[in-house]
């Protein structure tokens, strides 16, 4: 039972560390872009928004 714990919590976790990903990924707006004004999705904030992201990724692996 312990060990059957343990997987479910590591899946998850991977899981959640793995959603920013979709991000990058999917080239749609979906999730949280969609709130966003046209004028924002230009290049500027789209490399702004990914390297946020991929920061924040790399900063959860340390």
């Amino acid at each position: 039972m312990k060990k059957l714990r343990w997987y479910l919590f590591v899946s998850l976790a991977v899981l959640v560390g793995l959603y920013p990903l979709r991000y990058v990924i999917i080239k749609q707006t979906f999730g949280l872009l969609t709130t966003k004004p046209l004028e924002l999705l230009q290049i500027q904030f789209g490399i702004h928004f990914f390297t946020h992201i991929l920061f924040l990724a790399g900063w959860h692996c340390w």
